[in-house]
């Protein structure tokens, strides 16, 4: 699937919103947040857009409502907050020294109120905490997956 930059958030600004695999979990996990942007399809390519961008009739992207699917795309700590409020998921990110400065990694570690469910290690502490929330919101749709197996 082809990812389209044209009339869209800039790279920066892109990373701040959960990824499109993210974000369509979350939909489907309940997620229902207001969100400032959000991924849509047509004809193959993704986008991720602003709902607070200038459409006008010039912008060749617009999404038509009627047929292109969207999926809201959150902030990572819209989701961060969302896991702790909706499911008491804490998402800790350390950072882990060694003997040498450029070789010292950060780790992630999820946790319920009872139990440490998912953990992980990075180079950055930005990327430790994004991979935790994916890592959650993975774990919670195949719990939710399995749940809807065992009946």
């Amino acid at each position: 699937m082809n990812t389209s930059n044209a009339m869209q958030l800039n790279n920066h600004m892109k990373n701040l919103f959960a990824d499109y695999q993210t974000s369509k979990l979350l939909k489907e996990l309940g997620f229902n947040e207001e969100t400032n942007a959000c991924y849509w399809q047509k004809n193959g390519n993704l986008f991720i857009q602003s709902y607070y961008a200038n459409w006008n009739a010039n912008t060749p992207d617009i999404p038509d409502t009627e047929t292109d699917e969207d999926v809201s795309a959150p902030l990572w700590q819209q989701v961060e907050e969302w896991l702790w409020e909706k499911h008491k998921f804490y998402i800790c990110t350390v950072q882990i020294p060694s003997s040498e400065i450029l070789n010292t990694t950060f780790h992630s570690t999820v946790e319920t109120e009872s139990d440490i469910i998912v953990t992980c290690s990075f180079d950055s502490p930005i990327t430790a905490s994004t991979e935790g929330i994916k890592a959650a919101v993975k774990w919670l749709g195949e719990q939710q997956k399995n749940n809807k197996n065992k009946k």
